[in-house]
């Protein structure tokens, strides 16, 4: 059954509406209609009660809403959608659940305005806790996404030659990544030559790569929902041999980090080896950022591998390893793999240079 993946994750906002108390759940954000519906386009919201699946979304996505794979009842809105759903009596009972970590001020505020004798709760931390454990069909996406990448990457070394811009390489990756069969990039490429890599998200500009530079390549794709992130650092020419021991060091550590990783892991005991390893090697003052993130349906997502976050590592759970170190308008390295956790490893999803 194709949509078997489907049911099984809908099943999952039934224990939500049990657990919490709730009458009904109101889904608003684009992970959600992806996740729970696969639907790949823009403006859906789902409505969701123990009895009852619902999905809106507006006339332009008409199309695109006849191909969600489930038997559910799917309505084209018309003007305001709080209005709509009032107006056709779709929220009948008044405990909701919603994603607080997706709505807008404003919009929480109509809500409220529309629905004023109804009880509005946040159910974010389900929610995100329910992106962050990946199931079959979301890995099986997510090594597709990957492929793509690592296709764009094999191309994209070619297309490194003196006087290419940053931004000829950006755009270069971005016609690549759908050149290849992806939706398109899961976040804007990150391209920095030379001084511009110590920015850890440098922009890309039209400075031109010369003899002897440093190459930072950070992107990912996005395939049927799903997003890749790597980093891979290249080195144009002969560069100091300074750079190529700290850019040994790094890939050293991202390996003896990932020999750690397994579900039950606390997240902020691998920043904190980070710090210390660094530390030893005179380094963690260069370390600005935090060690890596969830990564899924969204490109951030939960767990955020830092020292400030109290989360576990879960089975099944895809996250990034990414240390780096950042020197002020000389040069900055990165090393950044992803990393599917099981029980007792983790598998790396890019082991390629």
């Amino acid at each position: 059954m194709k949509n078997k993946f489907l049911i099984q994750r809908i099943s999952s906002l039934k224990k939500i509406l049990e657990y919490k108390k709730l009458d009904v759940l109101f889904l608003t954000s684009k992970v959600a209609s992806r996740y729970f519906a696969d639907f790949q386009a823009d403006n859906g919201f789902l409505i969701v009660d123990k009895n009852k699946i619902i999905f809106l979304t507006d006339g332009r996505f008409s199309n695109e809403a006849k191909k969600i794979p489930l038997d559910i009842e799917i309505i084209i809105y018309k003007n305001s959608i709080l209005n709509f759903i009032k107006s056709n009596k779709l929220l009948k009972k008044n405990r909701i659940g919603f994603e607080g970590w997706d709505v807008k001020l404003n919009f929480y505020k109509e809500l409220c305005n529309v629905f004023p004798n109804y009880q509005f709760v946040d159910i974010s931390d389900f929610i995100q806790e329910i992106f962050s454990v990946h199931d079959e069909e979301s890995i099986r996406r997510t090594k597709k996404a990957i492929s793509i990448s690592k296709n764009v990457y094999d191309s994209v070394r070619k297309l490194i030659k003196a006087g290419v811009t940053e931004i000829e390489l950006e755009r270069d990756i971005s016609f690549l990544h759908k050149y290849f069969g992806g939706t398109g990039d899961s976040f804007h490429p990150i391209v920095a030559f030379d001084k511009n890599s110590c920015m850890p998200h440098s922009t890309p500009t039209n400075k031109r790569l010369e003899k002897n530079n440093v190459v930072m390549l950070d992107f990912g794709t996005e395939y049927k929902g799903l997003c890749s992130d790597i980093t891979r650092m290249f080195f144009f020419g002969s560069v100091e041999s300074k750079i190529l021991v700290l850019h040994s060091i790094l890939k050293d550590l991202v390996e003896q980090i990932a020999a750690e990783l397994k579900s039950g892991i606390a997240v902020k005991d691998l920043d904190l080896f980070a710090r210390s390893s660094l530390r030893k090697v005179k380094l963690e003052k260069y370390f600005v950022h935090s060690l890596g993130h969830g990564i899924g349906f969204q490109i951030h997502q939960s767990p955020r591998i830092s020292i400030y976050s109290e989360e576990i590592l879960k089975e099944n759970q895809i996250i990034t390893i990414e240390p780096g170190v950042y020197f002020e308008n000389r040069f900055g390295l990165r090393v950044e793999n992803m990393y599917l956790i099981k029980n007792n490893s983790a598998i790396n999803l890019t082991n390629f240079e």
